[in-house]
């Protein structure tokens, strides 16, 4: 019924939500792909969208029908891959998601050393937060996401590393202990991340507000560094993970909490998408070179 490329202009279509523009994008004039989407309706049996003097959108029945969609054009692309690797051709590309911190601390060394083994293969690279990349995972723009585990999830996951989850203060801060506990966040200013960019820390707090403890609630940001030099710059607390933390050098310290508080990170992927053999390799790699 629908071939690969039928799925493609219902791709393109939905994206640029513009006939012109999704022919561009594939290559065919406007008649050509009006054709194919006359053909695409006739063959399913119902309008898939909707005409407007805006562009084209597409119709309920056709969003049910999107995530199949999806998944026939990456399962395609993971073929095409596997059989150029069974060609010994190596070739292939990778969309990767990460959190900023993950990048830095290895994502980079992954790919240069990954890159020696494999150099035809090629890489982009989406940072952001937790939200951002579940959404990527989603939608089918990402192979891979490295984040952090929820309990949520239903993607298939390859568990990395753990990494512990300090509170940050003021370097002068004078505090009568090593270590915080979450009583000492009540009537504290606190700054924290816009909701949905990082569910760990959203526990912790969820956690304080179970426990009956109320920070002040004061300054709400969108970026680690913003974070860290409002904190240097005494506005509040803040709560982060090691691997953001430990490459500002500003005026701040950490303190660990008591007991110990960590994230697991590591390597998600879609269970229902067959992972093209670059990507198996590669998340293979990192898995060895943690």
């Amino acid at each position: 019924m629908l071939d690969i490329k039928k799925c493609e202009v219902i791709i393109a279509i939905a994206e640029e939500k513009n006939l012109t523009r999704a022919a561009e994008k594939l290559g065919y004039t406007q008649p050509g792909i009006s054709s194919i989407v006359r053909k695409i309706e006739s063959e399913v049996g119902f309008p898939i969208f909707n005409r407007h003097h805006s562009g084209m959108t597409l119709t309920k029945e056709a969003e049910r029908l999107l995530p199949q969609v999806q998944t026939i054009i990456a399962n395609y692309k993971s073929i095409e891959e596997t059989v150029s690797n069974i060609k010994g051709i190596n070739e292939g590309h990778i969309n990767v998601g990460s959190y900023s911190s993950m990048s830095i601390t290895y994502l980079t060394s992954w790919i240069e050393g990954f890159n020696k083994l494999y150099p035809n293969i090629t890489f982009s690279i989406i940072e952001g937060g937790y939200s951002d990349l579940e959404e990527g995972l989603d939608s089918y723009n990402l192979d891979m996401a490295l984040l952090s585990r929820q309990p949520w999830h239903s993607y298939s996951w390859t568990p990395l590393i753990d990494d512990e989850v300090f509170a940050i203060l003021p370097r002068d801060t004078k505090f009568p202990r090593k270590s915080v506990t979450f009583k000492d966040f009540n009537n504290v200013p606190l700054i924290y991340h816009e909701k949905g960019s990082d569910p760990d820390v959203e526990r912790i707090l969820a956690i304080l507000e179970n426990k009956g403890i109320k920070p002040d609630y004061k300054y709400c940001i969108s970026f680690d560094r913003t974070m860290m030099s409002m904190i240097e710059h005494h506005l509040g607390y803040g709560i982060l993970s090691e691997l953001i933390a430990k490459y500002y050098h500003g005026k701040i310290k950490r303190l660990p909490f008591n007991p110990p508080i960590y994230r697991k990170l590591g390597i998600a992927t879609r269970k229902d998408l067959l992972n093209s053999p670059v990507v198996e390799l590669f998340i293979d790699y990192c898995r060895r070179h943690i």
